[in-house]
Parts: structure tokens; C-alpha cells; sequence
């Protein structure tokens, strides 16, 4: 069941963010808002007093699996040389690699010594951090005499 929740919310925000939506609103917001949601959810996660309670965070979670996830992947490549568009989908993918073996190990760590909610609560920070620079490091560069996105 938990799965469940976590993965609907993703497969539809998926569906929503397809078709070219996501380069109308602007992938550096919704990168944004998926590291927000992602502090959100992982916030809230360690204070579920039940099984309900815990089920619930997982709507955010998903949706920012999606935004972050996603729509990095596809700005990775963005700017990148067709020539040279595999060279960096393999350095993202070793990058992810490396996170998805590190994450569980420094969170064990860190539930060991601190515990699991404030290793929560530790992960919600790193991810508002993360949604402060991708706003700040991904914003669209300016064109000269366009206007300035929002």
C-alpha cells in the first residue's frame, strides 16, 4: 500500500508534466518545487503517529520523485552538444549511481547516531537547500532584448 501511494502520485504528476508543460512553466520551478515537496514530505514523515499518517506524505513525495528526478534528467542534456549528449547522460547516471549508494549508508549513519527523526528532518533541510539553488543555479539564461521570465 505504501508503494501505491507513493507511486500513483508519481505516475500522474508524470502525465501532467509531459508534452511539453514542463518548458512552459519553467523546469527550474518545478525542479524547485519537487525539492520542496521532497522537504515536505520528508519532514512530515517522522512525525506519523499511524499507518494513515504515513501514507499521506507519500503524495508529496511522489510528485517531487517526479519533478526532480524527471525533469533533471532532461536538463542534464539540455545544453550539451548533440555529439556529446551520451558523455553526460552517463556522468548524471554514475553521479545517481554514486547518491544511490551513499544516501542509505549516511542516512543508517546518521539514524544510528542522531535518530530517525531528526535524520528526517536533516534530509528535509538538505533538500530546502537543494531547492534554493536550483532556483538560483538553473534559472533560464536571458536572451538579449527579451524580457526577464518570472
Amino acid at each position: 500500500m505504501q508503494q501505491i501511494a507513493l507511486l500513483v502520485p508519481n505516475t500522474l504528476s508524470n502525465a501532467l508534466i509531459g508534452g511539453g508543460r514542463a518548458s512552459r512553466i519553467g523546469a527550474h520551478y518545478l525542479i524547485t518545487l519537487g525539492f520542496l515537496l521532497a522537504a515536505l514530505y520528508c519532514g512530515l514523515l517522522p512525525l506519523a503517529g499511524s499507518l494513515t499518517q504515513i501514507y499521506e506524505p507519500k503524495i508529496p513525495g511522489g510528485v517531487s520523485a517526479t519533478l526532480t528526478f524527471a525533469l533533471l534528467l532532461g536538463q542534464c542534456v539540455r545544453d550539451i552538444a548533440p555529439a556529446q549528449r551520451s558523455v553526460a547522460m552517463g556522468f548524471f547516471q554514475a553521479t545517481y549511481g554514486i547518491r544511490m549508494t551513499l544516501g542509505p549508508i549516511v542516512t543508517g549513519v546518521m539514524i544510528d547516531n542522531i535518530g530517525f527523526g531528526m535524520a528526517f528532518f536533516a534530509v528535509a533541510l538538505l533538500s530546502l537547500f537543494s531547492a534554493f539553488l536550483a532556483y538560483i543555479l538553473m534559472k533560464p539564461k536571458e536572451k538579449a532584448g527579451s524580457p526577464r521570465p518570472l
